[in-house]
């Protein structure tokens, strides 16, 4: 597999950065799950279970978990809706087979799917979550818009992902935080410093607060709410249609 290396992704071109998504995912699925809890100083899990806890108490709510990684609020979601069917995708096959193996879930199923041609029929799913999801969307407008066609009426939505400050200081502020840890952590376990550095890469073509949820406005989601973390790098968003 050739090196990562940031110089050679356009995070403007949908196409150029789902390549390198799939590129990247395969290198860090063997040590993805060391990393999250690295990289948040042990508080993954908690932001995720916080994720869990505002969505409804329905049992058979019928779920998606995008770009589902390894698993982790997949499962989490198959403990809340036992009832209900759970589906989790991903990009990246290197990632899903991981997750498969650690499934013990009877009502869970896994399958390879792009975020922006998730082929599922519309009105489908009560519940979609996502954990590091939308930032590293192709083209977030396109998802959102297939996050809205294929929900129900009414339907949840709750995603953690990094979040932009519109304060042009603060941004520059985390982007070196994020570009500093990341890159100390790929250099550890990877020899390149390019891996995890892209984070905050990433996040400089991501929306700040303020236009994400006026992009969600736009889209006719309603109820919008966020909850800051971690100093407000990171972002618990809930939205319904």
């Amino acid at each position: 597999m050739a090196k990562i290396k940031l110089k050679s992704v356009d995070f403007t071109n949908p196409e150029n950065k789902k390549d390198f998504n799939g590129r990247l995912f395969s290198e860090v699925a063997p040590t993805y799950n060391f990393l999250t809890k690295v990289l948040s100083l042990g508080r993954d899990g908690a932001w995720k279970n916080m994720l869990i806890k505002l969505l409804p108490e329905k049992k058979a709510s019928n779920c998606l978990d995008i770009a589902c990684g390894t698993g982790d609020i997949t499962f989490r979601l198959a403990d809340k809706f036992s009832e209900g069917e759970i589906i989790g995708i991903d990009l990246n096959a290197d990632m899903l087979e991981i997750a498969k193996l650690k499934n013990n879930y009877p009502n869970i199923k896994f399958e390879l799917k792009d975020m922006n041609h998730m082929d599922f029929e519309d009105n489908c799913f009560d519940v979609i979550c996502g954990g590091y999801a939308l930032r590293n969307s192709p083209d977030l407008t396109f998802t959102l818009k297939e996050i809205k066609r294929i929900m129900k009426d009414n339907g949840k939505a709750v995603f953690l992902d990094f979040s932009k400050s519109n304060n042009a200081v603060m941004q520059r502020l985390t982007y070196f935080i994020l570009a500093f840890w990341g890159s100390l952590w790929g250099i550890i376990l990877h020899g390149n410093p390019d891996v995890y550095a892209y984070i905050a890469e990433s996040l400089k073509y991501y929306p700040d607060r303020i236009k994400l949820r006026e992009m969600l406005k736009e889209l006719g989601f309603k109820n919008i709410e966020g909850k800051l973390l971690f100093g407000g790098m990171l972002e618990i968003l809930k939205f319904e249609k």
